[in-house]
């Protein structure tokens, strides 16, 4: 079965579906949610020529797609987020498969093998309040014969206290709660290397997990599309982590 973003966006229920035997549509994530603690925000400026390109390119995409919206597309684009955030962490393969091109899912599965040793990927546990941005940093629509094909790429921000990682571990993971300071060693371990983050003993309340990556999203219009039809998909094309680091916050943010 296909899942369209938008559609998930516009029917909530059928996004739960998508996601009920993950954590994000756990109800014990939920509770845990509403008591997180609020964590600095970031900024992130897209250059003026970039967002002039991408509005442009938007309303090119309404002639083809009347019912599309923007701000719309960012909500969708914010679940999209968490599912493939999700499956990076888990290595679901089927549900992959159910919310990514062929391309893409050959792209992203061919990842989830090569970094199936990465104690980093262990540590995605984020919710709708840890993203804090999504950009729309690139709109492309091309033309082949019999369709219209548009491509748009998002970027995203995740922002957690690592603690809060942690109850979330131990929510899913009651019978190996203890793994995951391991896992937190490893990593701070593999970062150090990487002149990324500071001494290990720092307590994981002050520290913040922060990450930053970008996908894909696609979409294809038939030509001869009926006025009435709503059966456009957009499906995961690319996705890839950029940045993931665990920073002091006191240092990092000057209190």
């Amino acid at each position: 079965m296909s899942v369209s973003f938008r559609k998930c966006l516009l029917e909530p229920k059928l996004f739960k579906n998508l996601a009920k035997s993950t954590s994000i549509a756990s109800s014990k994530f939920t509770t845990h949610q509403s008591n997180q603690r609020q964590v600095p925000k970031c900024t992130y400026v897209l250059s003026p020529t970039q967002w002039l390109k991408n509005k442009i390119n938007f309303q090119i995409l309404k002639l083809h797609d009347k019912d599309f919206n923007e701000k719309e597309f960012t909500a969708g684009a914010k679940q999209a987020a968490l599912v493939i955030l999700e499956i990076a962490r888990t290595r679901n393969a089927a549900q992959l498969a159910r919310v990514s091109t062929l391309r893409g899912f050959s792209r992203i599965f061919k990842d989830m093998l090569a970094s199936k040793d990465d104690p980093r990927r262990k540590l995605l546990y984020f919710n709708s309040q840890d993203i804090q941005k999504i950009i729309t940093t690139d709109v492309q629509i091309a033309e082949s014969d019999v369709k219209f094909l548009c491509l748009i790429e998002v970027f995203f921000v995740c922002v957690k206290y690592l603690d809060d990682v942690i109850k979330m571990y131990e929510v899913s993971n009651p019978n190996v709660s203890l793994k995951i300071y391991q896992d937190i060693k490893e990593v701070e371990k593999l970062l150090k290397k990487k002149n990324y983050t500071e001494k290990s003993q720092v307590p994981t309340e002050e520290k913040l997990l922060v990450t930053e990556g970008y996908f894909h999203l696609c979409t294809s219009f038939p030509k001869q599309q009926q006025l009435d039809e709503d059966e456009n998909e957009w499906k995961i094309d690319h996705f890839k982590i950029s940045e993931f680091n665990i920073v002091r916050f006191k240092d990092s943010f000057g209190k």
